[in-house]
């Protein structure tokens, strides 16, 4: 058996190394998108249109309409469709969360954890794609802001474990 130089198996680094390769070989980035000129609320739109089981989105800003008829078009073809949205969004005169809610979307409206905002943008699409970064959901951000996303395939549980986690408060 061959070993290092302090004695120990020289298979088991090779294992380990083994190990990382194929992790971050399985881990990728599947997307990205920069507005004002990506047109990422198509974007957007187009892994919205892709699910078949659930979208669990926790959004900052929401007052892109195209956004939210997205959404209401998926739960129409029967994924299951959740929202955690931040409290002083959703009092704004643009936002649209209540397109949502008339649809049978079920909307939690929220402040942040310790009484700030909730800032969360992102989107767990079938519990296996993860949309995050800057973007918020409003003609703002797709027309004139510098923001972005992207869509990865590798922390989809970690983002399903903190949307749980929000969606478990209580609406405040």
């Amino acid at each position: 058996m061959l070993r290092n130089a302090h004695g120990a198996p020289v298979y088991f680094l090779l294992s380990a190394v083994l190990g990382l390769a194929a992790a971050f070989t399985q881990a990728r980035t599947l997307d990205t998108c920069f507005s004002p000129l990506g047109h990422c609320d198509q974007v957007l739109i187009s892994w919205i249109n892709i699910s078949r089981k659930n979208l669990d989105a926790a959004i900052y800003g929401l007052t892109d309409e195209s956004i939210a008829r997205a959404l209401i078009r998926a739960r129409q073809r029967g994924v299951r469709v959740r929202v955690v949205h931040d409290k002083v969004q959703a009092a704004g005169a643009r936002d649209v969360s209540d397109l949502l809610t008339a649809a049978g979307i079920p909307v939690h409206i929220q402040r942040g954890s310790r009484g700030g905002i909730m800032h969360n943008k992102f989107l767990v699409i079938d519990s296996q794609f993860v949309v995050t970064g800057s973007f918020n959901w409003t003609q703002n951000a797709s027309a004139r802001s510098d923001e972005n996303f992207v869509v990865l395939n590798d922390q989809a549980p970690r983002f399903q474990k903190e949307f749980e986690r929000l969606w478990a408060r209580q609406s405040n």
